[in-house]
């Protein structure tokens, strides 16, 4: 996921290094498709949230003196390389769309305790609208047995 929400993970955690092209296509569709079911479930994320978590999840890091100077580095690098820079990623409009999608996920857990992430996962699908989504479906559908 784009600026660092899980590090080298996606936003649902599962690690990004060393997966196929299919591999992370299929994860954007699934965070997408958790997202979606969040929202339908009622999961709202305020704006002041988003603020909060970009500002906790990028601008203190680079702010604290913990930070390794490599890690603050790569990450003004990567702000750069978006069009950005740490204070104005609060305003950032890719960033927050991505820290919003992230805390949706996040948050759906606490509506559906219990789930693993592959059954948050199955029942988002299943709930998608296939009149949008009829290609990503049929793309990402695991064969039943």
């Amino acid at each position: 996921m784009a600026f660092g929400c899980m590090g080298a993970g996606d936003a649902t955690g599962r690690a990004l290094s060393g997966v196929t092209p299919q591999q992370a296509l299929d994860q954007l569709i699934d965070e997408q498709l958790l997202a979606q079911a969040a929202a339908k479930a009622g999961v709202e994320v305020s704006d002041d949230d988003v603020t909060m978590a970009l500002k906790a999840g990028i601008v203190a890091p680079l702010d604290s003196a913990s930070t390794p100077d490599d890690v603050k580095a790569a990450t003004r690098a990567a702000l750069k390389a978006a069009g950005t820079d740490e204070a104005h990623v609060p305003t950032y409009a890719p960033a927050r769309d991505a820290y919003r999608q992230f805390l949706l996920i996040q948050r759906l857990e606490t509506v559906e305790p219990g789930l693993t992430l592959e059954q948050r996962i199955a029942k988002a699908r299943a709930g998608a609208d296939a009149r949008i989504y009829p290609d990503v479906l049929a793309a990402t559908s695991t064969p039943q047995s």
